[in-house]
């Protein structure tokens, strides 16, 4: 797509406006092509079992973070970001911060695309003795029953077109599992065509003593 923005340009000439149009659609090509290969590096990275450091981690700041940065976005669409986070509270794991931010960015952007204008997004958390539950859900479009075996598929796309429209690959559910499944967790999908979608991801539970000794 870029070669042919590129020789389209070169073709004839064009008007001041006309060529900056065409610049902003192959700086969009340019920013497309950029996250796949950090995509694709990122999996190789899992692939060839280049497990990272895991120190302990207490998961409420950075999930603080994350809603506070991701609610212009959500609130620019019309959708309700919200959360049940106890600012006083810890959710304590042994966990990598850089593949966790990746991990709980992928789950909140993805249901605020895919939900209505007047819709919500909530995330809550809540920690047992041996795990952290992290849920994010949306009252989107929802999930149909036949794509839910294949959501963290490689390349895997329920819509094609609504993909290509968002910039998708495919790959940002297939990288969240495996960040999921490097730190030791589970993740899951529920959901209800035209109702909503919930993703849970269940991450081992670290000790307070492992906090400390970490500091």
């Amino acid at each position: 797509m870029l070669k042919a923005q590129l020789s389209l340009a070169r073709s004839r000439p064009r008007d001041a406006e006309t060529l900056r149009g065409m610049m902003v659609d192959m700086e969009g090509d340019v920013d497309r092509m950029t996250r796949l290969i950090e995509q694709m590096l990122t999996l190789t990275t899992i692939d060839q079992e280049q497990l990272p450091s895991l120190t302990p981690l207490d998961l409420t700041p950075l999930l603080q973070r994350l809603i506070a940065q991701l609610e212009p976005i959500a609130a620019a669409k019309g959708v309700v970001l919200q959360s049940d986070l106890d600012p006083a509270g810890v959710l304590l794991v042994m966990g990598n911060r850089d593949q966790l931010h990746q991990l709980f960015t992928n789950l909140l952007d993805n249901a605020v695309k895919y939900t209505f204008s007047r819709g919500t997004v909530t995330l809550t958390a809540v920690q047992s003795s041996r795990w952290v539950q992290v849920s994010v859900a949306d009252s989107g479009i929802g999930i149909a029953p036949e794509h839910l075996p294949h959501l963290f598929d490689r390349f895997y796309r329920t819509d094609s077109a609504r993909s290509r429209t968002s910039g998708g690959f495919g790959l940002g559910l297939t990288i969240s599992r495996a960040i999921v499944q490097t730190h030791g967790g589970t993740i899951m999908c529920d959901s209800d065509v035209g109702r909503g979608t919930v993703f849970t991801v269940l991450l081992p539970a670290a000790s307070a003593k492992a906090l400390l000794d970490g500091d």
